[in-house]
């Protein structure tokens, strides 16, 4: 159960992160026209969009470095909760995670086994040996425009990003909500590429965010804690 933890950590980090930034996906580039419109929005005013959403649904797929599959995670966000819905990597049945940032806590959520396990989010904030999100320092300034692509009908404008440790990332930041489509890391030699899909802007209800009545749940602490 530790190794499904620690990958459940992750992809909540991950996602933590990416929210507070914004990106795309593609098919087809194009450098964006002289004059247009479009071209002179900032990534400062598409990340501003992003934080501006308050609530919202969708999919993304997380392709794995090292050929060790896929993997395919539902997500609602309302405000800084979050809640993502997974096959278990380690086994039969699906994991859920919740992030509860109003009451401070973190659920790891296995529904087959009616059990959680509770985490203070401070610990996963503090801890250093959790895998690093290259989008963490993301710096809309330091953004260089590479072009446009239209995904799943959603127009998004491309950048580039130089990271740190010799990583490098590319987001697509859908025009309308300034948020991802698609992002692409590239961070010693391997490539992870994230991809959102039915993605719905709307109300999440707080109940989302809330563990079932009836789940046996146990307290985890980060070692060092």
């Amino acid at each position: 159960m530790s190794k499904v933890l620690r990958i459940s950590l992750c992809l909540l980090l991950i996602w933590l992160a990416v929210m507070m930034t914004g990106c795309g996906s593609s098919k087809e580039t194009t450098a964006p026209p002289a004059g247009d419109k479009a071209a002179s929005v900032s990534a400062e005013e598409l990340v501003a969009k992003g934080k501006a959403i308050k609530g919202m649904s969708f999919e993304y797929q997380m392709k794995i470095p090292g050929g060790e599959g896929d993997l395919t995670v539902k997500t609602w966000m309302k405000g800084q909760n979050i809640r993502t819905e997974m096959k278990n990597p380690a086994g039969e049945g699906n994991v859920i995670n919740i992030v509860n940032a109003d009451k401070g806590v973190a659920y790891f959520y296995q529904p087959d086994q009616k059990m959680a396990t509770k985490m203070d989010i401070s610990q996963m904030k503090e801890d250093s040996n959790t895998p690093r999100d290259p989008m963490e320092d993301l710096d809309p300034v330091k953004m260089k425009s590479l072009g446009r692509e239209t995904i799943d009908g959603k127009k998004c404008l491309i950048y580039e990003v130089a990271g740190q440790d010799n990583s490098s990332s590319k987001v697509w930041l859908w025009e309308e909500y300034g948020f991802p489509v698609k992002f692409e890391v590239v961070s010693s030699g391997e490539t992870m590429v994230m991809e959102y899909k039915n993605i719905q802007v709307g109300d999440i209800s707080d109940s989302m965010f809330e563990l079932p009545a009836g789940v046996q749940i146990m307290s985890f602490n980060m070692p060092g804690q």
